[in-house]
């Protein structure tokens, strides 16, 4: 088994909140709130009944958020221009800065053009003023040959308010944080004011094996056909029993 390692400045120890883990130790609400079936009938399978989606939610590890962290959209600055305010915590601690934390005056910018100016989605989402970046103070380590993809959370409820922008690093390379610039949804939520929580899961990390591969097309059809005849046998739990290798994320 490998080892993902993460790690923070020692004075930030034991606040249990923010400290990263697997991905299945915190399932959403909304999922664990479904049944396997509707409409009273065995053959209506729902999406908890699918192993696939199951997988992303439980995969890796999620970073939670490392403070509270207030969005207000739609204010008006001195011009009455319309404007977005996101800060960090409680006033007064910019000391903490140092430590991989974010200000509480504002998140560090990236500038609307960074990210192709305001015709692009990201810049539409929000609305052309740029995109904030949520500073991760833990360091993520990987084995050699190995790289993380990070994600905003698969399958969670947050992502209707705001989300990073996806990437890929080389942590087992990288002895730095991974900062995490994130859109908010701003087409959708026009007049947003909320808090949203520390300990609120941010990002997914994914760690994976960097490979070379190769791209390989075909058009036989006669394994394939063998395969549906036995999957036709059985009614529910088709994927789960004939195909599905159970992962651990520990």
């Amino acid at each position: 088994m490998k080892n993902i390692e993460f790690c923070i400045h020692p004075d930030l120890k034991g606040v249990q909140e923010i400290e990263p883990v697997p991905a299945k130790t915190i399932i959403p609400e909304w999922y664990k709130k479904i049944s396997i079936n509707f409409d009273n009938n065995l053959r209506n399978r729902t999406v908890k009944a699918c192993i696939p989606v199951l997988d992303s939610i439980t995969a890796g590890y999620l970073l939670r958020l490392p403070q509270d962290m207030i969005i207000q959209q739609n204010l008006e600055d001195d011009n009455g221009n319309p404007r977005t305010s996101v800060s960090f915590g409680l006033e007064g601690n910019q000391f903490i800065y140092a430590k991989g934390y974010n200000l509480n005056n504002g998140a560090e910018p990236h500038n609307a053009d960074q990210v192709g100016g305001k015709d692009t989605f990201y810049s539409k989402k929000t609305q052309n003023q740029g995109v904030p970046k949520i500073l991760n103070p833990w360091v993520i380590k990987t084995p050699p040959g190995y790289s993380c993809l990070f994600l905003p959370p698969l399958h969670r409820e947050t992502n209707d308010i705001f989300q990073i922008l996806p990437g890929v690093v080389d942590t087992d390379l990288f002895p730095q944080q991974v900062n995490f610039p994130f859109h908010f949804n701003g087409e959708k939520n026009k007049d947003l004011k909320i808090i949203v929580k520390m300990g609120t899961p941010y990002v997914q990390v994914i760690p994976f094996k960097r490979e070379s591969w190769q791209m390989k097309k075909s058009y036989n059809y006669d394994k394939l056909n063998t395969q549906l005849t036995k999957w036709s046998l059985k009614i529910a739990e088709i994927y789960k029993t004939l195909v599905w290798k159970k992962k651990s994320w520990k």
